[in-house]
């Protein structure tokens, strides 16, 4: 086992405290974990940026979303077919809340809005110019869903924000 003399400032040595005492851990065995925890966050980074894991955590921790497989998600469009008015009404009155949750999070603008839904896997984004964008659908069966949910979700935005549904596409024009 190699020794090693480090030098920490007040901060880290307070944090290796904390942790040392909340998990009666040696000082040693603290940064131990640290550094595996650290490599596993860096593993994690090659397959998943920090912000994506920290958009899942952020749709997880509430217990209000689900992971669900795109074949699920195909298969209840599929079956709901053209859906009701009363459910087109539900789905972009849902976008209208989520405008409240997400303008709480400090999410304000289109393009930062539009990032963070990405996270969801309902699409892929691309940035056409900075007042346009597409939305390449994953699923073409749900396209009428995201379209209603953005058309509510930005019906009380600053900016005059225009929902355009194609067959595997949705534009995305600030106006």
């Amino acid at each position: 086992m190699d020794r090693l003399t480090i030098s920490l400032d007040d901060k880290s040595e307070a944090i290796i405290d904390l942790y040392s005492e909340e998990y009666n851990l040696s000082k040693t065995a603290v940064i131990r974990k640290a550094l595996q925890s650290f490599a596993q966050q860096e593993k994690l980074k090659k397959t998943c940026s920090t912000e994506t894991i920290q958009a899942y955590c952020e749709f997880l921790e509430k217990k209000d979303h689900i992971i669900l497989d795109v074949d699920h998600w195909d298969a209840f469009f599929k079956e709901i077919g053209k859906g009701s008015d009363d459910f087109w009404e539900e789905v972009y009155e849902i976008g209208v809340e989520h405008e409240r949750e997400y303008y709480n999070k400090g999410l304000r603008e289109v393009k930062d809005i539009l990032v963070f839904v990405e996270k969801t896997n309902w699409y892929i984004l691309n940035e056409d110019s900075q007042k346009s964008f597409t939305l390449i659908l994953n699923s073409s069966v749900s396209g009428k869903f995201v379209e209603y949910f953005f058309k509510g979700f930005f019906k009380n935005h600053p900016q005059n924000v225009q929902i355009e549904r194609g067959a595997r596409k949705i534009r995305v024009t600030i106006e």
